[in-house]
């Protein structure tokens, strides 16, 4: 298949002056038989020049699981740090707050890389659950169970298919 590099429609087998779509002059353009990537969406042209259908991205990899999945590994840590910070801070009648705050800073962090570097999320997508998993042990209550537990078991579900 070829492609207009100008718009990213998808050119006839018969070699023509002008794209259809756009009206780039095909001398210009840089004919490629390479599939255009995955996560754009381009229009099919059925014979004749009409619209034949609207090919959206695909999903993202990994579904459910992938997207709301934690590593089994970030759960249970989570767990176990949020119960000592919070603990501490009962304890203490409040005065370690602070180290709570700053144990969802690093607890943040250590998920961040876990879930991209071992998990197999994107930037973004480690960035998110860090995110919400720092500002899960930074609240001072003990909640972090509602949160990890579910993610860990479809982690856990994402970790067995793997093998």
């Amino acid at each position: 298949m070829a492609f207009c590099s100008d718009c990213g429609k998808q050119l006839p087998s018969t070699a023509a002056a002008f794209c259809g779509h756009c009206g780039s002059q095909v001398a210009r353009m840089a004919l490629t038989t390479v599939e255009p990537p995955p996560n754009a969406a381009y229009r099919m042209a059925a014979p004749g020049g009409a619209i034949a259908a609207t090919v959206n991205p695909p999903p993202t990899k990994g579904g459910f699981v992938q997207t709301f999945g934690l590593d089994i590994r970030v759960a249970i840590l989570t767990v176990i740090v949020d119960t000592l910070v919070f603990s501490g801070t009962i304890v203490s009648l409040g005065t370690l707050y602070f180290f709570e705050i700053g144990a969802g800073f690093v607890l943040g962090f250590v998920t961040y890389k876990i879930q991209k570097n071992w998990y197999g999320d994107d930037h973004h997508a480690a960035l998110i659950k860090a995110l919400v998993i720092g500002l899960v042990t930074a609240i001072p209550a003990p909640i972090s169970g509602l949160f990890t537990v579910p993610g860990g078991a479809l982690g856990l579900i994402h970790m067995l298919r793997r093998k």
